[in-house]
Order: structure tokens, then sequence, then C-alpha cells
């Protein structure tokens, strides 16, 4: 498979340009930034001998950032990075003119190698992922962050790194923490080097992060989620009847649908195509005519038999299964439609097909689903 990924996962960071922005990826980065109510600190966790820092001064270390009691910043730039890309991108500029010490900072918090982010609330819900944009920094790649239960949430940038790559990090860390759960208070009092990034900013700069912030709290106000756990059925089960856990899934939301909506929902689900060179993702479409039979047929008023019932069930399973393994060997045909949509609009050219109302129909989607499989994550949340 594909690892071309795995690279973007540390010290990557989307750089915000007008129209269009820019990764920029350092390799050689040795320290995270830290942020607690929106201040940000620079901490070092790699040696020069490219060694690990000592676990205990770095316990030591993110104890004493979390047990500052400074208030938020009356002008949070971080907040800058949740708002619309071309004002960050001209804020950016503004902000690296108005004085050197800003670049410095954007430098050191753009090429780390990701952000841990250490908040106060005690539950774990979407609150977690964008706390109204205060304490993050929504450019990064990764940011760990952590709650006042120590209970963990991520937040990545999916443009730069498929799921995959980020779920295998996770497991990672989950495995470890479920191996050494516990770090001993540290004998030693000697903190880590520190250093905490000030940014300095204009008044026009001000009046643009206080209008950044007001967008912030109306957009993530009608953001919401709501987490339902079933266990009348697991994959186990599933798998023990010869079907696709994943395609019966699919199945049971779109009947789910059609109970409420009495039509079929227009879906995408991911799949991978990391058996190809850079291979990213192409989308296979569960809404198929073998799933509409087959929901038709536990209809009351169908007169289907269980047998008949059981059969239909099979057969969207296993057709879907067959378009899922089709799209991950690249024969799907959305990413094509896409990229030749995308050539034609560079020429200036935009073919009939791609502005029949029938190809803008079935780009309108009500699900995207996405299969996650792993024993770190309670729930996740594409945005």
């Amino acid at each position: 498979l594909d690892m071309s990924q795995y690279r973007n996962l540390f010290g990557t960071t989307r750089v915000p340009k007008r129209g269009r922005d820019e990764f920029v990826s350092v390799p050689t980065s040795r320290h995270i930034v830290v942020m607690r109510n929106s201040h940000m600190y620079c901490v070092d966790v790699q040696q020069s001998n490219g060694l690990p820092t000592d676990p205990d001064q770095l316990y030591s270390t993110l104890t004493a950032i979390a047990s500052n009691p400074s208030p938020p910043p009356p002008h949070p730039v971080s907040i800058l990075t949740g708002t619309d890309r071309d004002t960050w991108a001209d804020a950016r500029s503004e902000l690296m003119a108005a004085d050197p010490q800003n670049a410095l900072a954007l430098e050191k918090v753009e090429s780390a190698l990701f952000i841990v982010c250490l908040d106060d609330r005690e539950s774990a819900d979407t609150y977690e992922v964008h706390n109204y944009g205060m304490n993050r920094w929504f450019d990064k790649s990764v940011q760990l962050i952590v709650n006042g239960k120590a209970e963990m949430a991520i937040s990545f940038d999916l443009s730069c790194m498929y799921t995959q790559t980020v779920i295998s990090f996770m497991d990672r860390i989950f495995s470890y923490t479920n191996r050494y759960p516990y770090i001993p208070p540290s004998y030693a009092t000697n903190l880590l080097p520190l250093e905490k990034l000030e940014f300095y900013l204009t008044n026009s700069l001000k009046d643009t992060v206080e209008k950044a912030q007001c967008k912030a709290e109306q957009k993530f106000r009608v953001f919401s989620c709501e987490t339902v756990q079933y266990l009348g059925i697991g994959k186990r089960f599933v798998k023990d009847k010869n079907l696709s856990p994943n395609s019966f899934t699919q199945l049971a939301l779109q009947m789910a649908y059609h109970h409420q909506q009495g039509v079929l929902g227009p879906t995408i689900l991911p799949c991978s195509t990391a058996a190809f060179l850079h291979g990213r993702t192409e989308w296979a479409r569960p809404g198929t005519m073998a799933a509409k039979d087959c929901i038709e047929a536990f209809q009351p008023s169908s007169g289907a038999s269980l047998a008949e019932k059981r059969q239909l069930v099979r057969r969207a399973v296993s057709h879907f299964s067959q378009l899922y393994r089709e799209g991950m060997m690249g024969q799907g045909f959305d990413r094509h439609l896409y990229a030749l949509k995308s050539l034609a609009e560079e020429e200036g050219d935009t073919p009939a097909l791609f502005r029949d109302p029938a190809y803008s129909k079935i780009n309108h989607f009500v699900f995207y689903p996405s299969t996650i499989s792993s024993e770190a994550l309670s729930f996740g949340v594409f945005g």
C-alpha cells in the first residue's frame, strides 16, 4: 500500500494563500506547540541526537503549562485559522509585516511536529473538536486535544492525508498508553526549555480577530452531533452470516432513511485507493437498485416472505461490497469525472455533461458515512 501520506503526519501545516492554500512540511522539526487558554508554548521533544526528551521532564513541563491560570488573550491569533481562508491569508501577511517577532512565532507554530491542546472541559463531546475556535490551530495536520479528565481527541486535516494514516497513529498511542498508563511524579523539578510565543497586533488585526471570533461563534453554534451505540448486532454477528459488516451497515442506514423519508438517501462512502501510488480515495454509492428492491420488500404491504427478504438482503449487501472493491481498484467513476470537470474548467469550457441538472443532483448528498475500525475510538466526525 502507498505510504506517502505518512510524511504529512508530523511537521506539516496548511499555509493560507489567496485562492489556494499551500502545504509546508518540515521533516527536521524537533518541537511541539502546546496550547493552553489560546496561549502558545514551544517545547522541544527531541534531543539533537534524535532521542526523545526525558519523559519526567516532559510530564513536569506539561503539568506546569496546564496549571498556568492565565486567562485567554483578548485577541487570540489562533481564531483566524478557523475563518475563511482568504481573510486568514490577508491577515497572516499583515501579521508578518507588523512585527518581526510575529514571523518567528508563526514559523515555530507552522513547523511544529503537532499541536497539543490542553482544555479544562471534563466531558467528551463535539465541543472537544472545535471549542468555538479557541485554543486550536486548525492549520496543523494534527492536533492532540486533551480535556480535564485526560480524555483525548484528535483533530486532523483530511486534505493532506487519508483517515487511515491518522488511525494508525491513534492505534499506536492507544496501545502504548495501555501498556504504560502512568508516569510517576518526577523526582526532578527541571522543566524542558519552554518558549512562550507572543504576537503583536495592529488595531486592524485586532479588528479582524474580533470579527473572526463572532463568525466562529455563529458557525459552531449550529454544529451538533449525537452518538448512538447499538449492541444488538455487532461485526461478529454479521461476519458469521458471511456478509460484510460495512456493507450491511450501509444498507441499514438506507433502510432507516427510507423509513423516515420514503426515498433512498443520496450517499457516498469513501474507499481507499492506497493500492496505487499516491492513491487517496474513490467514492462508492450504497443507494443501489439492489438496496431499493430490498428496502421495498421490507415494507408492510410488500407481501415478501422471510426467505425472500433474506435473499434480497444478501444480494444488496453483496452488490455494494462488489462496488466497494471495484472502487478500491480504481474502477469507480466519481474521481475520474471530477478530474475531467476540473481540467475542463481550467480550459474555460465546461462540457454539457457537467452542466446537466442530473450531474448536480447525483453530487448532492445526505449521508457521508465512513467505517473506522479502531478500538481507540469512541466516535469520529467529518466536517
